[in-house]
């Protein structure tokens, strides 16, 4: 039997996106297979009455791909959650969701101490760093430390650009975060309170089939 994640590019063209989707990357496109206790939660929670009006028709009929493609829309309102992969040039020539961007002026990147730049290169050094870990948000922190502008102000759209909304699939799949940039107080998925995601990607036909019926295993 082949993998799920390997046939995930070919089954999305099968179908349009359902309404409230956006494009996937290629790395989106792909991710490794559920665990037993991710296959369980997602039987619990498609089966859950909760879900009842969205899903249950799908689940007689055995519509696999419907349920999958349901479990890919974005979750409204938005859940956000750290990227485990955050592009250096997203940070620097990007605007982020909140409508920040990078200032290279000053205390933004131009007088920081040779250790800091250094320490902001090496972060990098393989092109992307992953978001989800509270010693790289803190690291990105401490690296643009201080009170003098535009610091502050580049603080806030590193965090801004570290985050993205999710879909559904990996909302349910989500775990606490903790460190800078989330407070414990918020709701989790909050702005102010991204989750981390172990999981990240769109869910297939199969894994569904696998998880309500054990189709595959």
């Amino acid at each position: 039997m082949l993998h799920p994640w390997t046939l995930s590019a070919t089954i999305l063209s099968r179908k349009p996106f359902a309404e409230g989707t956006s494009p996937l990357s290629y790395e989106e496109c792909m991710h490794p297979e559920l665990s037993v206790a991710q296959y369980a939660l997602l039987k619990s929670d498609a089966e859950s009455p909760a879900n009842a009006s969205a899903l249950s028709v799908f689940i007689a009929n055995n519509d696999d791909q419907a349920i999958a493609e349901w479990y890919n829309n974005l979750v409204s309102p938005p859940y956000w959650v750290w990227l485990n992969s955050l592009e250096r040039k997203t940070i620097l020539y990007t605007t982020s969701v909140d409508g920040t961007t990078f200032d290279f002026t000053g205390t933004g990147f131009i007088t920081r101490s040779v250790g800091e730049r250094d320490a902001w290169r090496e972060i990098f050094a393989d092109g992307n760093c992953n978001a989800s870990l509270a010693s790289i948000r803190k690291a990105m922190a401490d690296i643009f430390s201080g009170g003098t502008p535009p610091a502050p102000a580049n603080r806030t759209h590193l965090l801004a650009s570290a985050r993205r909304a999710a879909r559904r699939a990996e909302q349910l799949f989500a775990i606490v975060a903790t460190g800078v940039g989330n407070n414990a107080a918020d709701a989790r998925g909050a702005t102010t309170n991204p989750d981390a995601m172990p999981t990240e990607g769109v869910l297939t036909y199969l894994e569904v089939a696998r998880a309500l019926r054990n189709v595959g295993v």
